[in-house]
């Protein structure tokens, strides 16, 4: 079926025209981000013509499954993560946009659990629902064979399900793979938030690149592919794979000031989450470390968007050095190299289009970048609060 093509809300340079005239009249506690359409992440988007449908089908089997209340279902609309996936995914067949749909809503509902829900500060639950859905994925055959879990649990089950049934062996081992890693960091986060600490900048980049959340969905991209595994050994594949990551999660190669010299890498969401989660409390956003750190937010921007600018000339470094495997693998390259860009777009668009970051002004904020700064949060450790600077 055709896809149909979708103009951005604004060019770079109605942007940058609209911060420039919202930077004359800001107030002080008003923050501006940079422009992050650029390369290509300025081109239109792609949406999936089954979007509408699937979103309607997979909030409502998730509502029904997970036994959402009015107030939560509502959220969840708003929130729209079948427009990431089907932005993400724009060729998908129903069936395949509709699990890619599930999973994504999933994956918010689980992490959210861990982010600012009942599993924050308790290590034992968190544990036991992390090896749940480890276990899952381990169990022989697609439906597995592990015990009754949560009911997100359960949820995940019946992705699985259709993933394993849908996908070759090895597209099912390396999604496995990077779920678990993922759920790994979990647990580690849970563990320094539950012994109210604050990670220093290494702890914490460490920790933000195994709870992205982002790995898993690489190997959704080669599901319809015939591409050899020596493909993903390359060191141009894995580079790219690790800038779509560090664009959703932003790989740093240039010069900081010199108290920020070891920070390495830092987070296109938590730019886009920074509002939301300094709200409630979560420190779990490099935006909070660098402010916790004597940074302020701004300048914590300003660093960012080098960092963004520096990892769109790494990744035409990394397209440039692919070498050449044949006509027919290299057009399947090219195929998945397209699929991780509209992972990084999706996940931008869907960013300024979602109420989940900036509310009702999401619009807004797209059009001007400049939004109300959040008071900061007073974060308290064992041994006290930990002043703000």
């Amino acid at each position: 079926m055709a896809s149909s093509a979708v103009s951005t809300t604004a060019t770079n340079s109605e942007h940058l025209s609209s911060v420039e005239g919202w930077k004359n009249h800001l107030e002080p506690n008003y923050l501006t981000l940079p422009d992050m359409f650029i390369s290509f992440l300025a081109q239109p988007l792609v949406l999936n013509p089954q979007y509408e449908k699937k979103k309607a089908e997979s909030e409502a089997w998730m509502s029904e499954r997970l036994e959402y209340t009015d107030k939560e279902r509502t959220k969840r609309a708003h929130a729209d993560f079948a427009y990431c996936m089907s932005v993400f995914a724009p060729d998908a067949g129903p069936d395949e946009l509709r699990t890619l749909c599930d999973w994504f809503q999933f994956v918010f509902d689980f992490d959210d659990q861990f982010d600012n829900g009942p599993m924050k500060n308790d290590p034992d639950k968190a544990l036991k629902e992390i090896k749940s859905i480890i276990a899952t994925m381990d169990s022989t055959g697609p439906k597995g064979a592990s015990p009754q879990g949560s009911p997100l649990v359960e949820v995940f089950r019946s992705i699985w399900h259709r993933i394993a049934t849908g996908t070759s062996t090895e597209t099912q081992r390396r999604h496995r793979e990077a779920m678990t890693e993922y759920c790994h960091g979990l647990i580690q986060q849970v563990s320094i938030s539950s012994s109210r600490e604050i990670p220093d900048l290494e702890e914490y980049l460490e920790l933000r690149r195994r709870t992205s959340g982002v790995p898993p969905l690489f190997s959704l991209i080669d599901q319809h592919l015939n591409l050899p595994n020596a493909i993903f050994a390359n060191a141009s594949i894995c580079t790219l794979q690790n800038l779509a990551r560090e664009l959703i999660l932003l790989s740093a190669s240039s010069s900081p000031p010199a108290r920020l010299v070891s920070l390495t890498s830092t987070s296109q969401n938590d730019l886009l989450s920074y509002s939301k989660e300094e709200t409630q409390g979560e420190s779990h956003n490099l935006v909070i470390i660098y402010r916790l750190s004597g940074v302020p937010p701004q300048l914590a921007f300003e660093q960012i968007d080098k960092r963004l600018k520096a990892c769109h000339r790494n990744w035409s470094q990394a397209e440039a050095d692919l070498p050449h495997w044949g006509d027919a693998i290299d057009e399947q390259v090219t195929k998945y190299v397209a699929g991780l860009q509209h992972l990084v777009q999706a996940n931008l668009n869907w960013s300024f289009r979602t109420e989940r970051y900036f509310g009702k002004r999401h619009d807004d904020v797209r059009k001007t970048g400049a939004f109300k700064a959040p008071k900061p949060h007073v974060f308290r450790t064992e041994s006290g609060r930990m002043d703000e600077n």
